[in-house]
């Protein structure tokens, strides 16, 4: 048989033993399917080393890393360590070759090394890394004596003695975690590598072989440091997230340890959790969430419980709280092991943490172990019991710096154990893909938020701010109980805020808060998203709008309150979602509904009032720094409409004045102002008016990787169109240098001016995978001849130009837009007409969505 011919044999083979195994998948335990692939693998090679003559007493040929322990997926890597006494003849040279690239005309991704055992010795001395892949090597053919001396290499105290590999093993986890943001909870999570991923799990266990000179599975099953529960636990929740990764690699098609949006569906079926869509990926994702939290919380007492038996140096601090606990160096123990039998010891114990400041970092892990066996024998919530609630609201309460023990109780499954809602949205996926956290995940950290907000320390994220939320520090129970309760009502049909607010108040009454406290945390949870549709939605420079919402708000102290609950949730919600943008907009409401309410809501100042103002100023800054004509501006004025000056500032009015008087060009400009205008960029672009300019615009800009995030279109009485656009750059900042600056223009000219035909651009991979369900609402206003319509979907490079596709059909008139993305999703916000310029009526909003739907959907 020649060469080719036996490696199609083994290609085939190797094809119809994987089809068998996907088949076996479903009724199969994930260990046997790992275990039966890598033994078949292992007779492939060993047939591929005998057939290129490398069957010899002086080499062997092991498998390493998961091919060494027999945990190989269907597109791991194959792991092989070649070993020889001393040297290689010529011959041994040349056999070993045609049998590295046999491995790789079979297609099998080989990670390989050839080495002699003293330099193999070398060389897991100089790197950790080799010699922890090492630990398990197995021989698949030629002299075992060869892994046998590796091992016992490796399990002495040379190279690496134990507590120096447990250090440098430590280390390298914390430094994997923080790689990935220390986040195990987000909406696709690296499963292998991640916190509570299968590393984490193979972590302890590396530990374990080092420590106790063994690699037999056995034997690490009776170490001390595990009881029988926490080892059954680990090993479930492992045996899960291999099943995910065994599915994870084979829709793939490679070895990928993401949980991208774009295979969990299929993913769901697999595993089979049904087909029906967001509610199968929510089933697998909440267990795929529980599982990995499960890993990092018994990791993290298993690695504390090593470190602090076998290589402390020793305490340098006991210091007794009470009878029930201390604080040993920065952690917190209990003082007896009966402690926890009172289940407001729980509860007590994180009062403790939270009195202490920053003193106490964290839980000893015998302290964990006692409280992960209370917590399983609980029956009901802890706050059915009033000396817990008394605990709970003490917490709250404390003004110190609160968030560790927020932190603790979180990472450890008591806000679970403490309330029955909690429990309920643990791991739950959010599918409107604003989020990049699970529900839980996002509540925490918006807690966190609120605690830093009104911190009196210095706070690095949120220092602007701090100057005036600090004084809520006496209402801080308030506002954590808001955020607690914010979004506790998502994943159950129905809107989340009112459901949420039910929750709130009913739990505020049976903790006993006063009337005037459960009031404000109801009233928040409910109006919790009124800032920030409000400022995104609604024209913020409308004096009627600003006096809708200071009506809604009715007291400054529900203004300070929702303004710092909108800044922590926003912060909480997408790493990417705040922004100089997003800020400004909030700080302008605020400003001004504060000033509503203090002068009083009918005292706001009037349109008329305040154009005549920004006029006056504007005109004198022209005058004065331009020296411009005063007739040539108020000429230029006549041709725009009064809303210019209602919703424009006037350093923006300034800018647009002098460009347009300065400009020679009868086709008009495209510019970008020189400053930015609340955090963005702005462009103006003086053009005369025709179809479809406004999209032209959007898509040379999208084609440029400038986000759009709020445009006015001004129609002036001389058939030009003014469109003021605030922008950000690709980087989430506004545009910065002078080239790209002109190489914005410059593009935006070509292909607007010149008319050159916008390039389709493809849509993400994702959207395939996800129903594009548009959403169309008409909002409120305050203008008689506009409707405000929103459309949200699924965010798509075309998206804008299917929009203005529609209003053309119609003849609608755009006469702004406020455009939001947030994850995968975008949220268009335009104020429009008909063509008489009226309101769009029922019938003609009736059409607009049936045709909105159809063509962004099809």
């Amino acid at each position: 048989m020649t060469s080719i011919e036996m490696i199609k044999r083994f290609q085939n083979q190797i094809n119809v033993f994987d089809e068998q195994l996907s088949i076996n998948f479903s009724t199969t335990p994930i260990e046997s399917l790992l275990e039966n692939r890598a033994t078949f693998i292992d007779g492939v090679v060993t047939e591929l080393w005998n057939a290129a003559g490398c069957a010899n007493q002086n080499l062997s040929l092991n498998a390493v890393g998961g091919y060494g322990r027999k945990t190989l997926h269907p597109h791991s890597d194959i792991d092989i360590c070649v070993l020889y006494e001393s040297s290689l003849s010529s011959k041994e040279e040349e056999s070993l070759q045609v049998f590295m690239t046999q491995l790789w005309d079979l297609g099998l991704t080989v990670g390989q090394s050839v080495r002699s055992l003293s330099k193999n010795k070398q060389m897991c001395k100089n790197d950790i890394s080799i010699a922890t892949n090492l630990l398990e090597i197995r021989t698949i053919t030629g002299t075992p004596q060869h892994a046998r001396v590796v091992k016992e290499m490796l399990y002495s105290n040379k190279p690496w003695n134990g507590e120096r590999f447990f250090t440098e093993k430590l280390l390298e986890q914390k430094e994997r975690h923080l790689k990935l943001d220390n986040q195990a909870f987000k909406l696709e999570p690296n499963i292998k590598e991640g916190p509570g991923g299968l590393r984490d799990v193979q972590t302890v266990f590396w530990i374990l072989q080092k420590e106790m000179g063994t690699s037999d599975f056995a034997d690490i099953r009776r170490s001390k440091y595990f009881n029988t529960d926490e080892f059954n636990e680990l090993i479930e929740a492992q045996n899960f997230i291999w099943r995910v990764r065994w599915a994870l690699h084979k829709i793939a098609g490679r070895d990928e340890n993401r949980l991208l949006l774009e295979y969990q569906a299929d993913i769901a079926s697999l595993l089979g959790f049904g087909d029906t869509g967001n509610l199968a990926i929510e089933k697998m994702m909440r267990q795929v969430f529980r599982a990995t939290k499960r890993i990092k919380e018994i990791n993290q007492m298993l690695m504390a419980f090593i470190q602090f038996d076998l290589y402390s140096t020793g305490l340098k601090k006991v210091e007794v709280v009470n009878q029930n606990f201390e604080i040993r160096d920065d952690l917190i123990n209990v003082r007896a092991y009966d402690v926890f039998v009172h289940r407001k010891e729980i509860l007590s114990m994180f009062r403790i943490v939270a009195q202490s400041g920053s003193k106490i970092r964290g839980i000893t892990p015998q302290t964990i172990r006692l409280m992960r066996q209370a917590r399983r024998r609980l029956l009901g919530d802890l706050q059915d019991f009033e000396e817990c609630r008394t605990e709970f609201l003490s917490i709250l309460a404390e003004t110190n710096d609160i968030s560790n023990s927020i932190k603790l109780m979180h990472h450890h499954g008591i806000l679970a154990a403490y309330l029955t809602q909690w429990r309920n949205i643990v791991g739950q996926m959010q599918f409107d893909l604003f989020h990049a956290y699970t529900v839980d995940e996002h509540i925490f950290q918006t807690i966190l938020n609120v605690v830093e907000l009104t911190s009196k320390s210095k706070s690095v994220h949120f220092a602007t701010y701090q100057p005036l939320f600090s004084k809520l520090i006496r209402q801080r129970p308030v506002l954590l109980l808001a955020a607690l309760f914010h979004d506790i009502g998502k994943g159950r049909g129905g809107d989340h805020s009112e459901l949420g607010a039910v929750d709130a108040k009913q739990f505020c009454q049976f903790h006993g808060l006063k009337r005037s406290d459960i009031e404000l945390v109801t009233w928040l949870v409910e109006n919790h998203l009124l800032m920030s549709i409000t400022s995104q939605q609604q024209d913020i420079s409308d004096p009627e709008v600003v006096k809708n919402f200071a009506k809604k708000i009715g007291t400054q102290s529900r203004l300070d309150a929702l303004y710092c609950l909108t800044i922590a949730d926003i912060n909480a919600t997408n790493p990417n979602l705040w922004t100089g943008w997003k800020a400004s907009l909030l700080e302008r409401l605020y400003i001004e509904s504060k000033k509503a309410l203090l002068q009083g809501l009918e005292n706001v100042f009037t349109i008329r009032e305040k154009i005549k103002e920004r006029k006056k100023e504007s005109l004198a800054e022209l005058e004065k720094r331009f020296d411009l004509n005063h007739d040539l501006v108020i000429d230029l004025w006549r041709n725009l409409p009064l809303t210019f000056f209602s919703n424009t500032e006037i350093d923006e009015i300034v800018y647009f004045s002098q460009k347009a008087l300065l400009s020679t060009d009868t086709l008009g400009f495209i510019s970008i102002s020189e400053a930015p205008v609340d955090g963005c960029s702005c462009i103006f672009a003086y053009l005369p008016d025709r179809e479809s300019l406004f999209s032209d615009l959007f898509s040379a800009l999208n084609q440029l990787k400038v986000d759009v995030k709020d445009a006015q279109l001004i129609r002036c009485k001389n058939d030009y169109i003014l469109e003021l656009i605030k922008v950000l750059d690709y980087n989430g900042n506004p545009i910065e240098t002078i080239s790209r600056k002109q190489d914005v223009e410059d593009k935006l000219q070509q292909q607007v001016l010149n008319r050159q035909k916008s390039v389709k651009l493809a849509s993400p991979k994702y959207i395939k995978n996800f129903e594009n369900k548009v959403q169309v609402e008409y909002l409120e206003t305050t203008k008689t001849d506009r409707t405000l319509v929103s459309i949200t979907a699924l965010d798509n490079p075309n998206f804008m130009t299917i929009i203005c596709q529609c209003f053309r059909e119609m003849k609608i008139k755009i006469f702004s837009a406020k455009l939001t993305t947030v994850g995968e999703m975008v949220e268009n916000v335009f104020m429009v007409s008909n063509s008489s310029n009226s309101r769009l009526n029922k019938r003609q909003q009736s059409k607009l969505s049936k045709l909105l739907v159809k063509l962004v959907t099809s």
